[in-house]
């Protein structure tokens, strides 16, 4: 009833996602709200670091307005730093809801779309064969060895594969093909089928490549629909490599969504990500959590060597409320932004130092959860 989509169709997430991964909120015997929790990662300077995704916030329609999802949302943050993870994440329905337990915009999930006949790429030097199974080990590692190298993207789990491999929503077989270099996977595409009243569009639910050679065999590939093809759609971060290898801009991108982050545990989140190699630097944070009284107080950020190390105390040059905490960390907002933004105060001397160590390329996520 929340989503407008058949109970079967959530039932049959329930075994991926795993009852383990389900949290509710009872009221006098009654269930008033409820969520999936989805273990993965996030990638921020190469490194992995975990997260608890949040997806299917539900509160029945007669439960609305009394706050009981923030009350489910603020038990499951606090769950996250008990249990020592550093980050949460979330596409949200609507923003002010998260806020209020400290999530805040962190990244964009971009969707680019081009028309088969436009794609305009023939390489068909590398070898294309469909995937089966036993190829999934492969395909993964092709994701690991690109996504790591994106801010933000996700170190995948079992639910977001499956999303890919059995993509529910769709409600049709999704369809994968490799390019290969002899044996050796380089790159790789799951897609469905969209029927139209002439022909069909292609979601493609998955295109990545570690070389510009299995890049252009991809997009050759996906351009030869055009006999019955129309749109083609791929999903990314605000950074693109297949479009960059189109001659020509037929393409169209737009943020489909932005999504949101939370710092559930400062120390770990601080510790666990990558920093930019050559860099070495020390800040001095004092953070505010009103959810989490356990992230709230002063921290001093020591980096160097891609590395950083966290201990308790210092000045509190960099002030701010967990929220500003999140974008900062993603890369998505400067310290002078979220200045304007009211999130966060700091001496100019520190917002500039702030801005090396955390501000690099875009963060997005190519996956929706």
């Amino acid at each position: 009833e929340c989503f407008s989509f058949p109970r079967e169709r959530g039932d049959s997430r329930v075994p991926i996602v795993g009852k383990d991964n389900i949290r509710v909120l009872v009221e006098g015997g009654e269930v008033v709200s409820g969520l999936w929790q989805i273990p993965m990662g996030h990638f921020y300077g190469g490194r992995s670091v975990p997260v608890i995704g949040v997806a299917a916030v539900g509160v029945p329609p007669e439960q609305r307005g009394k706050g009981v999802a923030n009350r489910l949302m603020d038990a499951t943050v606090r769950e996250c730093h008990d249990r020592e993870i550093a980050l949460s994440s979330l596409y949200p329905a609507t923003q002010t809801l998260y806020r209020k337990s400290g999530y805040e915009l962190a990244g964009d999930w971009n969707h680019t779309t081009v028309h088969a006949r436009n794609v305009l790429v023939r390489d068909r030097e590398l070898t294309v064969r469909k995937l089966a199974e036993t190829d999934r080990d492969a395909t993964r590692e092709v994701y690991r060895s690109m996504a790591r190298l994106q801010p933000g993207y996700l170190d995948r789990g079992n639910y977001i594969w499956a999303r890919i491999h059995h993509p529910v929503l769709e409600e049709k077989p999704s369809y994968g093909y490799g390019v290969y270099r002899g044996d050796t996977l380089e790159g790789y595409t799951y897609f469905t089928h969209k029927m139209e009243a002439h022909g069909y569009d292609l979601r493609v639910l998955d295109l990545q490549f570690a070389t510009g050679d299995a890049g252009r065999r991809l997009l050759t590939l996906l351009g030869d629909h055009s006999s019955m093809g129309n749109e083609l759609l791929w999903f990314s971060g605000p950074s693109d490599a297949a479009s960059l290898l189109l001659p020509e801009q037929t393409f169209h991108r737009k943020t489909k969504f932005s999504w949101m982050l939370r710092i559930t545990h400062v120390t770990k989140a601080l510790e666990e990500r990558g920093y930019p190699e050559g860099v070495e630097a020390e800040l001095h944070f004092r953070v505010h959590d009103p959810a989490v009284p356990g992230n709230s107080g002063d921290y001093v950020l020591h980096v160097a060597d891609g590395s950083g190390t966290v201990k308790s105390g210092g000045r509190g040059d960099i002030e701010c409320d967990v929220r500003g905490l999140a974008s900062l960390y993603s890369g998505y907002a400067t310290p002078w932004k979220l200045e304007m933004a009211r999130l966060l105060t700091a001496p100019e001397a520190a917002r500039q130092l702030a801005t090396t160590v955390f501000c690099g390329p875009a963060p997005g996520m190519a996956d929706q959860f």
